[in-house]
């Protein structure tokens, strides 16, 4: 299964079953090794999730800044994590 593929995957499951669907596939052959990363934010193509909603909101000029605005997000784009 290629990195791609499942970050893929992680993005369209919710947080908590990713990690337990590949637990059991690791289970049932322990031959293979397992690391969970829980990376900050994704982003990238056919991704309209948080990020994109921010974005258009910002864009938009209907978000609400909050304080000086100087704030930062720590995001990571979807080809950088996989």
């Amino acid at each position: 299964m290629s990195a791609r593929l499942v970050l893929n995957l992680a993005l369209k499951k919710s947080y908590l079953q990713v990690p337990l669907q590949f637990t059991a596939l690791h289970q049932s052959d322990s031959a293979n090794s397992l690391v969970i990363i829980r990376p900050t934010v994704i982003f990238g193509e056919q991704n309209r999730g948080n990020v994109y909603n921010l974005l258009r909101q910002i864009a938009s000029g209907k978000f609400p800044m909050v304080g000086k605005g100087t704030n930062r997000k720590s995001m990571n784009y979807v080809e950088n994590v996989a």
